[in-house]
């Protein structure tokens, strides 16, 4: 009993240790602001969306060494799934990889539509420091 006990303390203790919070989250109202990020640091971006209108957000940021995506962009609704008309959040997680300034851009639109101005575009413009 006390080994499993000492087991599931140390796995917990392991998970813990693991798991890296985002440092800050970015939403709509940040948009155009400076943000400033440590070297090393995650950092996540979260929009309201509303996938079943079809709109969803994409990047149009130009590509830099300064930040990393990681992992694909999540969608989350606020209610149960598979209601007509439900909002919901998407996300992205980024790390701030090196010192220096890249700007991130999203713009909300229905991807099929090729020559129809986006209805949302936030931008944010990130400065990594060192450590």
């Amino acid at each position: 009993m006390k080994t499993l006990m000492t087991s599931c303390l140390g796995l917990l203790l392991l998970v813990g240790c693991a798991f890296n919070p985002p440092a800050r989250i970015l939403t709509a109202v940040d948009s155009g602001r400076e943000v400033s990020i440590q070297t090393g640091q995650v950092f996540l971006i979260e929009l309201p969306s509303n996938h079943s209108t079809g709109f969803s957000w994409s990047d149009r940021s130009e590509p830099g060494q300064v930040l990393t995506l990681v992992g694909p962009a999540g969608y989350m609704e606020d209610t149960k799934a598979g209601m007509v008309g439900v909002t919901g959040k998407e996300t992205w997680q980024f790390r701030a990889t090196q010192a220096g300034q890249q700007t991130l851009q999203l713009v909300y639109s229905r991807p099929w539509e090729k020559d129809i101005a986006p209805a949302k575009t936030v931008t944010f413009n990130v400065v990594v420091t060192g450590k």
